[in-house]
């Protein structure tokens, strides 16, 4: 936990690692009730430095292609390893690292409503897992009111679209849909079912708080970004979920005895629910206009930062949304169920995309360079993942 400021802070813009550091003590304090500031110990944790300086360099504005609108934008991130729950670097905020210590860390200790980001977490998964539905499931997208009231809820747009397919649902982030499928869970399980299943997925909220608008992200139901981002690994890692955590050993300088955490996966859901599975894939076939684009930022290869974020505001001015994973087979497989309708990354081996590859175009997708050409494997090369209409 040592840090030679004079070697990692180039920029004289403030103490680099602070935010995950600050995540890092009070991670101590639960553990062990100590303080590491006051007690000699040696701790051990999941930090990648490459990804915590370069979130440190985003919230100090200094990564090139990012810029925010005003000094009032404010942001936070954190990456975690969905299969193990070590956390490998937090954003805490813009300008976190100049402020001091132990400050509001907007990652891990900020609340906010999750909003459409909690559909597939609570929504539709547990409809999966309770009612029997897949993706081919057909739902009616019409105007309803919440139970007992008569507020009507509709969706972002003011429109509906009549039957829809689940995947298309959820595609779409449909409010009218999604507040139908938790309804539905709710008077098969039980409002006490769906309180415990959010609870064992780290997310807090009591039954007093809990109901049906906490479908949509609404009313009370808040989560921090770490929070959200656990229970949205959880669905990746098979329906388990693992606490995230960022220490791996404490050793005391006293002789005290070591701590090392362990930290046990809980099943929330089944598998089988926490993927959509139920029909066969195809690509989307939706233009420009109304895609989404999932785009790579090549970390790799720094270079090619400025080129890659350029690239992906231009599609942002011409698309619904773009968005970031940070896996190219992931993002592949987004496009191949249809999911989103673009991918881009400037460079990429062969080993990050062949089998995402070969998925889109068994789903009907096309696979090129960003020239239009056939991938020149094995070597490594500038390409361009979409589905062409």
């Amino acid at each position: 936990m040592l840090v030679d400021y004079s070697k990692n802070n180039s920029s004289g813009s403030g103490s680099p690692y602070q935010a995950y550091i600050d995540a890092v003590v009070s991670e101590v304090y639960e553990l062990t009730g100590k303080d590491p500031y006051s007690q000699g110990m040696r701790i051990y944790t999941c930090m990648n430095k490459n990804v915590q300086l370069a979130m440190d360099s985003i919230q100090e504005e200094r990564y090139e292609g990012i810029e925010f609108p005003d000094d009032e934008f404010e942001l936070a991130s954190i990456a975690i390893n969905n299969a193990t729950g070590e956390v490998v670097g937090i954003l805490g905020g813009r300008n976190y690292a100049s402020g001091g210590s132990l400050l509001l860390n907007h990652a891990t200790e900020q609340k906010k409503q999750p909003g459409s980001a909690i559909k597939p977490i609570l929504d539709y998964v547990l409809a999966f897992e309770n009612l029997g539905w897949s993706t081919s499931h057909v739902m009616v997208d019409k105007p309803i009111v919440y139970d007992g009231t008569s507020i009507v809820i509709a969706n972002a747009n003011g429109q509906y679209r009549g039957e829809v397919t689940l995947k298309d649902a959820l595609g779409n982030s449909l409010n009218t849909t999604a507040i139908q499928a938790l309804q539905q869970v709710i008077n098969t399980k039980g409002r006490e079912y769906v309180v415990k299943y959010l609870n064992d997925m780290g997310i807090d909220i009591s039954l007093e708080d809990f109901d049906v608008q906490c479908g949509i992200g609404g009313n009370k139901i808040t989560v921090s970004c770490e929070q959200l981002a656990a229970a949205q690994g959880a669905l990746l890692n098979l329906g388990q979920y693992t606490k995230p955590h960022t220490i791996k050993r404490i050793e005391f300088l006293d002789g005290t005895s070591p701590v090392t955490p362990t930290y046990q996966s809980k099943q929330t859901v089944s598998s089988e629910a926490a993927y959509m599975n139920g029909n066969a894939i195809h690509v989307s076939k939706d233009d420009l206009a109304n895609s989404i684009v999932l785009f790579g930022s090549s970390p790799y290869n720094t270079e090619l930062a400025k080129a890659s974020f350029e690239l992906a505001y231009e599609y942002f001015q011409k698309c619904l949304d773009i968005r970031r994973s940070g896996s190219a087979a992931l993002d592949l497989c987004a496009i191949a169920s249809g999911r989103a309708e673009i991918y881009f990354e400037l460079i990429l081996s062969p080993w990050d995309f062949a089998a995402g590859a070969l998925i889109v175009e068994e789903a009907g997708g096309i696979v090129t360079t960003v020239e239009g050409e056939e991938l020149p494997c094995p070597q490594k090369t500038d390409k361009c993942f979409q589905y062409c209409l």
